[in-house]
């Protein structure tokens, strides 16, 4: 008994160790289970499933059973977390790849395997543990010292990994196969403001955080969850401000036009709203002047917000245009209360240096606000 005791301590921790590769100070982490992806049908299941070794649960070695975790670290680098159970499986899929091109400077010995893929991110393995990470360099000196770095995320003990960490326990709160937990800082600059309506004046970007569940269909990029901050004062007020938001009652998608740069849609009392969008330096400036204030405050109803220009790499916000529209009452049921929509193509340069430069394939990212939670007299949750 307690030698199977041993054996399950053990092999719990050899699990544990490659999440434990993942900074603890990480801006952003996305957990994705790839074998319930690939039992339900997404995308994924058509682009991997011929690769995979179904009896084992396996991808060329690596453990499918085992959720991947993708970051952005506190420096703005990015990368990927898997589990290997299979090192030869693992070693003999990169040689495949460094025959047709697609990796290269392949080295390995009996502890760890590294290589160069798409002459953008490193690859490296040792003890059961893959790390991807970059983009890298051309610079000898920089891919030695991102080797080194590597090195060091994968041996990494519990204590500097992303478990001993405020990020873990809420990305925990999220049931979905693909699950994420960001600071607003690793979004890109121009759309931070949309995720911090109603924070109190002042709120660092890294203090507002958005978590939620994610899901791809036909070339966009679904997330739905809520904001929240480890602050109280600034969590009691993103929670009164999501009290702003009513059902809308309009198809925000046939509004929403592929040559946006982006868009806000809600159903609001104008009054409330605006003392939200007050507290905002950046998105309040842009869209409270003179001649939209009044628009804005008198609004009873559904009201959209469309940006259209070119968004940068810098944080100059003078090429990006909004209109605001006050919409008709629409006939929608229980429809979102907030959406947050942008056209990927649109801001190709912008979302280059940021989390989302993760995603591939994606026309659209769109964000929609959980529903709020219902509690009957006794506290317990209930149904909407």
């Amino acid at each position: 008994m307690i030698a199977a005791i041993m054996m399950f301590v053990l092999t719990g921790c050899t699990n544990s160790n490659y999440v434990d590769s993942v900074p603890a100070n990480s801006k952003a982490v996305l957990s994705m289970n790839a074998m319930k992806l690939i039992d339900d049908d997404s995308p994924v299941k058509t682009m991997v499933l011929p690769f995979v070794n179904k009896d084992k649960k396996s991808l060329k070695g690596i453990d499918l059973t085992k959720d991947m975790y993708a970051f952005e670290t506190i420096d703005g680098m990015f990368g990927l977390s898997i589990f290997v159970n299979d090192r030869d499986e693992l070693l003999d899929f990169f040689q495949r790849l460094q025959t047709i091109g697609v990796m290269d400077e392949l080295t390995e010995n009996d502890e760890e395997i590294f290589a160069i893929a798409s002459e953008k991110w490193m690859v490296g393995y040792d003890n059961k543990r893959m790390l991807v990470m970059g983009p890298i360099v051309n610079s000898a000196t920089e891919r030695e010292n991102m080797q080194n770095r590597m090195r060091s995320m994968i041996n990494q003990g519990a204590d500097d990994g992303i478990r001993n960490s405020d990020l873990w326990k809420y990305l925990g709160d999220v049931d979905a196969p693909v699950k994420m937990i960001a600071q607003a800082s690793a979004l890109p600059d121009q759309l931070v403001s949309a995720f911090m309506i109603g924070a109190p004046r002042g709120t660092d970007p890294s203090d507002v955080m958005l978590r939620a569940e994610v899901e791809y269909e036909d070339s966009v990029l679904m997330m739905k969850g809520d904001m929240f901050s480890y602050n109280p004062n600034i969590d009691q007020a993103l929670k009164q401000a999501a009290e702003v938001y009513q059902p809308i009652t309009v198809n925000w998608e046939k509004m929403f036009a592929d040559t946006l740069l982006a868009g806000i849609f809600m159903n609001v009392d104008g009054e409330q709203f605006v003392e939200l969008l007050n507290r905002d330096k950046t998105l309040g400036s842009m869209l409270i002047s003179t001649h939209r204030y009044d628009r804005i405050k008198g609004n009873k109803g559904d009201m959209a917000f469309l940006f259209s220009g070119k968004m940068t790499e810098s944080n100059d916000t003078s090429g990006i245009h909004p209109h605001i529209l006050n919409l008709p009452k629409g006939t929608e049921k229980d429809g979102e209360r907030l959406v947050i929509a942008m056209n990927v193509e649109n801001v190709a340069g912008a979302v280059a240096g940021t989390f989302l430069s993760w995603v591939n394939r994606v026309k659209k990212i769109v964000f929609t606000l959980r529903k709020p939670e219902m509690k009957d007299d006794n506290g317990e949750n209930k149904k909407d």
